[in-house]
């Protein structure tokens, strides 16, 4: 293969580069407490998460089958929160959206960046899926941001203007009040994360996106990413500095017209495999990613 071909062997779909994450999976959704009134949930493939209030229940992703939607709805109840009344989808990909249904049948307004929609009407969120069913899109849609005020809490919906960054269609719902943000997949903690070659991923999107989302933040802002665990501020900005460092490195030896294997022995994730690159993604996939995703954007 020649370094004008595109390799997308390892990322021909996104449920086969998830699948090591199925082992985070476990058959029990059970409720984390994140503060009185805003929860994380374990056992579902992606960090899905709720605010309980007295006037409203929101959950953010849906999961990624429809067995573990209902156990996650089941779930949910015994928090004492009532129907789920909005289900925000941080972007398109199967482990956040295959759960529509579930909660679109116990009427759920689902909200989405409209990039979601529209990828969702044409896209099946895995190979050999039927598409999403009409009532499980998306019905609200926005451009840049969104705001839907509770009794108790402010709930900002913001889509980073990167040109692509996980995906085209990416957001954070942002807690005000509780100082507590889900990042979707803009943030994969202690981990390498999954950029979408297919969706104009690229790692200089995700490290704009992050940027920008610091700037919304603070040192107290309690940080739940799309995979992986809890964490702050500083993990964020480590992220970004790790994807701004690697990025950087394989775009300067792609524009000397180096080839991937090149590439590779180079090492251009050395500095970051012990912290990054022992949960799912090794130095190697992750630069063959990089490199798939930089080629594809140009």
């Amino acid at each position: 293969m020649n370094s004008n071909t595109l390799s997308l062997t390892l990322f021909t779909t996104v449920s086969a580069i998830f699948a090591p994450l199925s082992a985070f999976s476990q058959t029990q959704v059970e409720a984390i407490p994140v503060t009185e009134n805003i929860f994380h949930f374990s056992g579902t493939q992606a960090n899905c998460v709720m605010l309980k209030e007295s006037d409203g229940t929101l959950v953010v992703d849906s999961a990624n089958t429809l067995d573990i939607a209902k156990d996650l709805q089941a779930t949910i109840k015994t928090t004492g929160s009532g129907p789920v009344d909005y289900l925000i989808n941080t972007h398109w990909h199967y482990d956040h959206v295959n759960g529509n249904p579930v909660f679109a049948d116990a009427e759920a307004t689902i909200v989405a960046h409209k990039a979601v929609r529209s990828k969702l009407q044409m896209t099946p969120t895995q190979e050999g899926n039927a598409l999403l069913p009409k009532n499980a899109l998306p019905e609200i849609c926005f451009d840049q941001d969104l705001t839907i005020f509770f009794e108790n809490e402010t709930v900002y919906i913001y889509h980073p203007e990167t040109d692509g960054a996980h995906t085209m269609g990416d957001s954070v719902v942002y807690f005000k009040t509780s100082n507590v943000i889900a990042m979707g997949d803009l943030l994969f903690a202690g981990m390498y994360p999954y950029i979408d070659p297919n969706d104009n991923g690229w790692p200089q999107g995700m490290v704009a996106a992050l940027h920008d989302v610091e700037k919304m933040i603070d040192d107290k802002t309690i940080v739940i990413p799309g995979h992986g665990p809890v964490t702050d501020k500083k993990g964020l900005q480590e992220s970004a500095d790790m994807l701004q460092d690697i990025g950087q490195k394989i775009d300067i030896m792609i524009k000397e017209g180096k080839t991937l294997e090149q590439i590779k022995k180079a090492r251009p994730t050395a500095d970051w495999d012990e912290k990054y690159g022992k949960v799912w993604m090794n130095g190697d996939t992750f630069t063959e990613l990089v490199y798939n995703c930089l080629k594809n954007h140009r």
